[in-house]
């Protein structure tokens, strides 16, 4: 009986450890020097080669946001990085709030008049 436990007890902890090494490359946290290279009218592609595979992706009225994390917050960056795109997938606007839904709906409404 005890050496079933220390094998199932053993082969959990090999599950975990396993599956701490290989996580995905979205959860990595960007720094705040990255983060402030990304500009207005930038490409979809441009912001992912600087900030690499996003933490999160909201789509909404045909617009989309990337949201990115920082490991360094800072009063200019805390924490969360929200990168919004237009139709044509340029960057519309960033800022350090985590992306939204109804943003974009309102993005959406300003872009179409």
């Amino acid at each position: 009986m005890r050496m079933k436990f220390v094998m199932l007890l053993t082969g959990m902890l090999s599950a975990i450890h396993l599956a701490g090494c290989s996580l995905p490359s979205s959860l990595k946290y960007r720094s705040s020097s990255e983060m402030s290279r990304i500009s207005t009218g930038m490409s979809q592609e441009q912001v992912v080669a600087i900030l690499g595979i996003p933490a999160s992706k909201t789509s909404s009225s045909g617009l989309e946001c990337l949201q990115f994390s920082l490991a360094e917050p800072s009063r200019t960056y805390p924490g969360s990085y929200g990168v919004y795109f237009d139709r044509n997938q340029r960057v519309a606007e960033f800022d350090s709030n985590i992306c939204q839904s109804i943003r974009l709906d309102a993005l959406a409404k300003r872009r179409n008049g």
